[in-house]
């Protein structure tokens, strides 16, 4: 499916580059995707893939990569 205009980047530096990508799709977002909140527990644990039994609060300070 095609989703709003054609949209084409507008300088070579990456990181500007990115940003006109996310801000443009944003952009395309329904107002309450711009809103700033803390999800649920609830809701948190609908993107916990199927079968999880971990303790989610016990890996706070654990980040991909970082293990050793």
């Amino acid at each position: 499916a095609v989703v709003g205009e054609p949209f084409y980047v507008t300088t070579t530096d990456p990181d500007a580059g990115t940003r006109q990508i996310l801000d443009t799709i944003s952009d395309l977002l329904p107002p309450e995707s711009q809103e700033i909140r803390t999800p649920t527990d609830e809701e948190l644990a609908l993107t916990y893939p199927p079968g999880y039994q971990g303790d989610p609060t016990s890996e706070a300070e654990r980040r991909p990569g970082t293990d050793t």
